[in-house]
């Protein structure tokens, strides 16, 4: 008996040649032409779309560019998510009542204390 192990056919078609290979290929070639004849016919790039939908639409947006990620990068968009979060935060920029607002900083009391000893020295 020898130590070395017989290395098996494992059969069937070799990875990357079956027929869905061929679509997924077609459909990203197809994209690529659709987005190029968008950029030169309506000036507008993939970017400009998508910023366009995350501001109208946040979580449909996300839940949809979640099924083009891989499978170990999580887009969570349950309650309590980054993604509420943000879509919160847009919804109140965006309402009529949302005024700016200045907010002054001032040091603390301690602060200017502590820099007064500190710039006498």
């Amino acid at each position: 008996m020898s130590s070395k192990q017989l290395q098996r056919n494992k059969g069937g078609r070799p990875a990357g040649s079956g027929h869905g290979t061929q679509t997924v290929l077609i459909v990203r070639n197809a994209f690529e032409e659709a987005l190029g004849i968008l950029k030169k016919e309506k000036d507008v790039t993939l970017a400009e779309l998508l910023a366009s939908s995350l501001h109208s639409d946040l979580n449909a947006t996300l839940g949809t560019i979640a099924k083009f990620m891989p499978r170990n990068v999580d887009v969570t968009i349950g309650g309590g998510s980054f993604a509420d979060a943000l879509s919160a935060a847009a919804d109140i920029m965006r309402s009529d009542n949302a005024k700016p607002a200045i907010i002054d900083i001032e040091p603390e009391k301690e602060e200017k204390e502590r820099e007064n000893k500190g710039l006498g020295d």
